[in-house]
């Protein structure tokens, strides 16, 4: 797959962890999160971002393929900053996460892409 021109200009860094979060240093920016997690969900492994102070901050992104109806405002109200159902193509997933990253900033952007 060809990177695009979102993806050169972005250049993400992707760190992948085990079963428990780390912080060594500066915490994450942002954590994708899968609703299907060994030993755990999302939804439980979210919560429990959100209530340690190191990590309440950071946006969570959730992407799943396994939805429910009510899904969407049940990680909204966790804290979670987006919801995809999988699959998602990477360009939608890099601009979804630029949104996330500059808290909606691109969105007021005549043409934000």
């Amino acid at each position: 797959m060809k990177p695009t021109a979102q993806g050169r200009r972005w250049r993400p860094r992707i760190r992948q962890l085990g079963s428990a979060p780390r912080a060594e240093g500066k915490p994450f920016d942002l954590a994708i999160l899968d609703r299907v997690l060994p030993g755990t969900d999302g939804a439980e492994l979210g919560r429990a971002l959100k209530a340690d102070p190191r990590f309440s901050a950071m946006p969570l992104v959730m992407m799943t393929s396994v939805t429910h109806q009510g899904d969407a405002n049940l990680f909204a109200r966790i804290g979670f900053a987006a919801y995809f159902p999988k699959p998602v193509t990477p360009d939608d997933l890099i601009r979804a996460l630029q949104v996330v990253l500059d808290d909606g900033a691109a969105l007021a952007a005549p043409d934000p892409w």
